[in-house]
């Protein structure tokens, strides 16, 4: 299954970032751990282990990365975006899991500034946690779950393009239908 998933990215000669979330965390052994030493990782796969920045210069973009590295946390891990240091001329995109607003019952983890993205001079903040797709602001997106779910109050199964021609431009998000399967509930009395 883990060299399934990475031989699917093979199909995309550019650079993948791919970050841990509650369901992935970067623990010290994981799903990520063991990729690595099957060596099932390709040249172009990018796996954001550790907070910091992944910098693409090629593509002029450099990824403030922010993975979670337990499953559940309670503090914002973007908090430090700001303090991190990109190339002059790349956009600064911020990846992230978790959550800007409570989702379920209880105190939501890894609560994530809803402003970060101003804050942190961010071109664009892609986040995680939410099934669907959800715009928070013009810059910070929750682009969902490739394929649906169960959860109804969401829209899912879909991705995001995201185009940005320079620094400090609004980007242009785009939503792309992705998903093939749908969730159906039948109901029926049963009498004897």
């Amino acid at each position: 299954t883990i060299r399934r998933v990475f031989n699917a990215t093979k199909g995309f000669a550019g650079p993948w970032v791919m970050l841990p979330g509650n369901h992935d965390a970067a623990l010290a052994e994981s799903v990520w751990t063991r990729a690595q030493r099957l060596g099932a990782v390709p040249g172009n796969v990018h796996l954001a282990l550790q907070p910091g920045v992944i910098d693409l210069e090629p593509q002029k973009l450099s990824v403030l990365c922010a993975p979670l590295t337990q499953r559940h946390t309670y503090g914002d891990l973007t908090e430090s975006f700001s303090r991190y240091q990109t190339p002059e001329g790349c956009l600064r995109i911020g990846l992230a899991h978790g959550g800007v607003e409570e989702f379920g019952a209880g105190e939501a983890a890894s609560r994530i500034d809803p402003d970060r993205a101003e804050q942190a001079d961010l071109d664009y903040l892609a986040l995680g946690d939410w099934h669907g797709r959800k715009q928070v602001r013009p810059r910070t997106w929750y682009s969902g779950t490739p394929e649906p779910d169960s959860f109804k109050q969401n829209d899912p199964g879909n991705v995001l393009t995201v185009e940005i021609d320079d620094p400090d431009e609004s980007p242009q998000v785009q939503t792309v239908s992705s998903g093939q399967y749908r969730w159906i509930r039948k109901e029926a009395d049963l009498q004897a």
